[in-house]
């Protein structure tokens, strides 16, 4: 069989849009827990939580309560883009602003955030 040498087109990589300092700010601004919806805490803890860690979406979103221990303030990440299993201190700010008053309000299924 015929060997094709086939040279991929280059083109310019585009700068992604970011937030703008005020919907970053709508974003991070801590909803009235007395006032707000229950999906809306849960969003703002997400946000929160993917801006704090770094993690990705799909490491968040696979994240189960026996993976947390609230004790000493660790999170087990085994689903990670590497395949590699990690334990991780959580911020103690973003536990005590959001992870242990979600634990508090959530159904407790298996996992910690909705699972897609």
């Amino acid at each position: 069989l015929p060997r094709f040498d086939i040279k991929l087109i280059k083109c310019d990589k585009q700068i992604k849009e970011t937030y703008t300092n005020e919907e970053l700010e709508r974003l991070l601004k801590k909803p009235d827990i007395n006032k707000c919806r229950f999906s809306d805490y849960r969003n703002w803890v997400m946000v929160n939580y993917l801006l704090g860690t770094g993690n990705r979406l799909k490491t968040l979103i696979n994240l189960k309560w026996q993976e947390i221990d609230f004790h000493n303030d660790m999170i087990r990440l085994t689903t990670t883009k590497s395949r590699k299993q990690r334990k991780r201190q959580i911020n103690p700010r973003l536990y005590r602003r959001g992870i242990m008053v979600y634990s508090q309000m959530a159904q407790y299924g298996q996992y910690h955030f909705m699972h897609g």
